[in-house]
């Protein structure tokens, strides 16, 4: 499984290029192009539609906030239609946190809607094969995938499970499939990184993305920070050219 969301071929190059699910390579300039579609840092009135207002609110002008309350699965939802393309990624970053209470949970549960109703749900849920186990666990997407690369630290099991650490989860999507990726952002807890990490993919058929859902795994404690989506305009010219070059060098270097 590819694990760094950087080409390799262009890790010298475009630093911040990657592959989606399809194989369309992305690189600098084409991320630094990208439109945005929707964003909400959480600063202002709430504009999602709550499961519980009064445990499900903005915190401090700066979080979108979902509280225990002695009930499970506390939810924010925002519709919001977004067509796919396939020459243009459809990208859903959003920078998120489990405090407690999430039963090994370690991030807030998101779930996408596309237009026939259906469903992808992504956490991340660690496995512990010395007590109770039911593999695989790991990065949620759309299903357990048994992979724990690049997992969410944490500490304690099941009651009194703990996490606390920022992640930034990216989701690149098309209409034939999507990927996952995380970044660590945590810096005042030791856990944090400059870079994206591929850490699942599935494929699929859809034509939209409908509604957005943070919910709480559990009675849990979560933040979101921010959320934002934008599309990816098809690689440039520029883009294509410098790959060209680079793999060009590299066979005169042979």
């Amino acid at each position: 499984m590819r694990t760094q969301i950087y080409a390799p071929v262009l890790s010298a190059v475009f630093l911040t290029g990657f592959y989606t699910t399809t194989g369309l390579l992305l690189g600098l300039g084409d991320v630094a192009r990208a439109q945005t579609i929707f964003r909400d840092d959480f600063t202002n009135g709430l504009t999602w539609t709550t499961s519980d207002s009064g445990s499900v609110y903005i915190k401090d002008a700066e979080y979108l906030y979902i509280g225990a309350n002695g009930v499970n699965n506390n939810s924010a939802e925002k519709i919001i239609h977004v067509d796919l393309s396939t020459g243009s990624p459809i990208v859903i970053e959003q920078r998120l946190k489990l405090e407690s209470g999430g039963m090994n949970y370690r991030l807030p549960d998101e779930t996408i809607s596309f237009e026939d109703s259906s469903k992808i749900t992504i956490t991340y849920l660690p496995n512990f094969p010395d007590r109770e186990s039911q593999p695989p666990y790991g990065w949620g997407f759309g299903g357990w995938t048994g992979n724990h690369d690049h997992a969410v630290p944490g500490a304690g099991y099941w009651d009194t499970a703990t996490a606390d650490y920022w992640a930034v989860t990216r989701i690149v999507l098309t209409p034939t499939g999507g990927e996952l990726f995380v970044k660590p952002d945590d810096a005042a807890n030791g856990w944090f990184d400059t870079q994206f990490y591929s850490v699942a993919s599935t494929n699929w058929s859809h034509s939209s993305v409908e509604t957005i859902n943070f919910s709480q795994p559990w009675d849990s404690v979560c933040y979101v920070d921010s959320i934002s989506i934008s599309q990816i305009p098809e690689p440039s010219t520029f883009s294509l050219l410098a790959l060209g070059g680079l793999l060009l060098l590299r066979r005169r270097k042979k």
